[in-house]
């Protein structure tokens, strides 16, 4: 799987937020991310202050901070993110339904240079 890239903004600048560095302001801000792409696609209208993460366990898959290098025009850039494995447990159909779509349409932000992507292991 790869990183999952989160942000904050403040003063018109972007800064990078990790699992390791804020466990809760990261899976706030990753539930939030995920129940506003869910709403987007399928033009539902989940609230953000929905528990998606209840009854899943994350944890780090390693240690540490990652940073991917990549050019977007021209210009170099870095995906700051942290490697997380999720373990569901008695997950309401509402939390599967928006799992299912995020883990099709990847997991936070930067999806688009293939950012957040899940692989599926069972046991």
């Amino acid at each position: 799987n790869s990183i999952i890239n989160i942000t904050t903004h403040k003063d018109d600048k972007i800064f990078s937020l990790t699992y390791e560095k804020n466990k809760e302001k990261f899976v706030n801000n990753l539930s939030s991310n995920l129940i506003k792409k869910y709403n987007f696609l399928t033009k539902k209208d989940v609230s953000l202050d929905f528990e998606l993460f209840n009854n899943i366990e994350l944890k780090s898959i390693l240690k540490g901070t990652y940073a991917i290098p990549l050019y977007f025009n021209e210009k170099k850039f870095n995906v700051i993110g942290s490697k997380l494995s999720f373990k569901f447990k008695n997950i309401s159909p509402e939390q599967l339904a928006i799992l299912q779509l995020c883990f099709d349409a990847g997991f936070g932000e930067r999806n688009s240079f293939g950012m957040g992507f899940m692989v599926v292991r069972r046991g």
